[in-house]
């Protein structure tokens, strides 16, 4: 397994936090979303770091919109859980096969 901290490297990490983020929504367990999202928050700067490109970084503006969103007292987006997963799987697949 690759440990180097690429973007993809983070990527991986960020929708393991956002998982997180809707499994505690389900438990109503506000402590563990708030760990998530803090944690997510700190991945996505550390990701802005090294990504540069235009179309990368407009892609994870709108990831940052989802996860803002995740925890606003009114949510707007419709961005389901089996999404989240759907849209990260490739990027945990890839550090792991590595």
């Amino acid at each position: 397994m690759n440990n180097a901290r690429t973007p993809q490297f983070y990527m991986a990490n960020l929708g393991s936090e956002i998982v997180g983020m809707y499994s505690a929504l389900s438990k109503n367990d506000t402590e563990k979303c708030r760990k998530c999202y803090d944690r997510a928050k700190k991945i996505i700067a550390e990701w802005r770091v090294l990504e540069t490109r235009e179309s990368a970084r407009a892609e994870m503006k709108k990831l940052e919109d989802v996860v803002d969103d995740l925890i606003s007292e009114t949510p707007q987006l419709k961005v389901s859980k089996a999404e989240i997963e759907s849209y990260f799987m490739p990027f945990a697949l890839r550090i792991m096969s590595v």
